[in-house]
């Protein structure tokens, strides 16, 4: 119980803190009562030291003027339990779904089950008692938006309810720790934290990703493996809406790849190249991911966009030099249309109805002329968030013709002037949103509505 407390304790400062540099390895965080938390790396461990309020130029000494404030040491071997431990006790930045699971996987044993029988028999009397006001004296003269407030109180007493059993409980347990475990094991491997680990200076960026990382846990980036399959590549001459260059023909990918889950977003492209090209950066667009680092400023989640094929080389080119086991590099346009129909044969990989796109698509219906947090839509089968809208996206090959005869792995033209992009933007019209659908472009092209996403295989 010691570890927990203290694990809520430092989550609460990591979480309303600032930043400030300490005068070893390791850095300072200030809590929102002035007090610091030291974290040092004395080889073995890292180490929390709460202190008093200070100078933040006046260096740790006097943290160890105070010895009655609590130390808090995590043995290296044992981080990744500490950082479970943390991520356990927050909700905060999850999805609703995973805030609930949280909550009911940090339950001991089931509440009692007659006390919340009762509440829910209180409920159901006042529904009733306004529904037979309503029979009596008509709706117009019944408090509705309170019935609709007993409503929405009922249907999460139900599932409070329903949740009540051990059963329930056990389940939520093996599920949240699933999720924890993935968090986890990507937090370990950013780059801050690997820093944190090895005791070297973070910058100001780095640091407040670590600071930030709970809030935005579920951004972090994602890959699913996508089967090696057939498809029929391109569109039925009957599609509505369809283009000249898009001729049907038989593709086989022979091996399966890992798809990233959502386009690159700005957070990620700024901690690899260091800068942020993205036209919608600011505090106005994002209030809630807004980040700020020497100048440079961000909306987290959002994707990035004003990346010329060219720039998504560079990016690639770094990001393989981690050597983190993993070979990154642009879809060919025969993967991204495989991974974005994802076993369908209609328009759209959720059938030929367009009127449907807004559920899954930031596109010119919705879009507001900008882009949107990543991830936010309904993903594909494959669960591949933004395959359509958001930003458009480039892909591996030149653009150019091709015929119809069967392929296996097709890698485009072997030159051209262009590169192709494909899905479609924010500002996009629905017939450009199609699976099928070729955009191309120069390769020094920069525009606010091209993106990227990532593939990767094990080397």
């Amino acid at each position: 119980m010691f570890f927990i407390r203290l694990s809520f304790i430092c989550l609460s400062i990591l979480v309303t803190s600032h930043w400030a540099w300490a005068t070893q390895p390791g850095f300072e965080l200030v809590g929102p009562d002035g007090d610091v938390v030291l974290f040092i790396n004395n080889g073995s461990s890292i180490v929390l030291k709460q202190c008093v309020p200070h100078s933040l130029t006046t260096g740790q000494s006097e943290c160890e003027q105070r010895s009655d404030k609590p130390v808090f040491n995590v043995p290296t071997s044992e981080i990744k339990t500490h950082l479970r431990n943390v991520l356990r006790l927050s909700i905060n930045g999850f999805s609703e779904q995973t805030q609930r699971l949280i909550k009911l996987a940090n339950k001991s044993e089931p509440e009692d089950s007659s006390a919340l029988e009762r509440q829910r028999s209180k409920l159901v009397e006042s529904i009733a008692r306004i529904d037979s006001f309503i029979e009596r004296h008509g709706p117009e003269s019944a408090n509705l938006s309170e019935r609709a407030r007993f409503e929405e109180q009922l249907a999460q007493l139900e599932q409070t309810i329903a949740d009540n059993t051990t059963s329930a409980i056990e389940w939520a347990k093996q599920d949240v720790d699933a999720r924890i475990d993935r968090v986890t094991e990507q937090w370990l491997k950013t780059t801050g934290v690997r820093r944190l680990l090895h005791g070297d200076a973070m910058n100001r960026f780095e640091f407040n990703l670590l600071k930030n990382y709970v809030r935005y846990a579920e951004a972090f980036p994602h890959f699913v493996t996508i089967p090696a399959g057939a498809f029929a590549m391109g569109s039925p001459k009957n599609e509505p809406k369809r283009s000249a260059d898009e001729k049907q023909r038989h593709v086989t990918i022979s091996r399966s790849f890992q798809m990233q889950t959502t386009e690159v977003t700005q957070a990620q492209y700024y901690f690899v190249m260091g800068n942020n090209p993205a036209a919608f950066k600011w505090d106005t667009i994002c209030s809630d991911g807004y980040i700020l680092n020497q100048d440079v400023q961000m909306c987290a989640n959002h994707p990035i966009e004003k990346v010329s094929w060219e720039d998504t080389q560079e990016f690639i080119h770094r990001l393989n030099q981690l050597n983190d086991g993993y070979e990154y590099r642009l879809p060919t346009a025969a993967e991204w249309e495989y991974a974005a129909r994802a076993g369908s044969t209609t328009a759209y990989f959720f059938g030929d109805d367009s009127g449907q796109l807004s559920s899954f698509s930031w596109s010119l219906s919705n879009g507001g002329n900008r882009s949107h947090p990543v991830g936010q839509k309904k993903p594909n089968t494959f669960g591949l968030f933004d395959m359509y809208g958001n930003v458009a996206e480039w892909v591996q090959d030149f653009y150019g013709s091709y015929d119809s005869s069967a392929v296996v792995d097709p890698q485009g033209p072997s030159h051209g002037t262009e590169r192709e992009v494909r899905g479609c933007g924010f500002a996009s019209i629905e017939r450009y949103c199609r699976s099928a659908t070729r955009i191309r472009s120069t390769p020094d092209t920069r525009w606010n509505v091209i993106g990227f996403r990532l593939v990767r295989t094990p080397k």
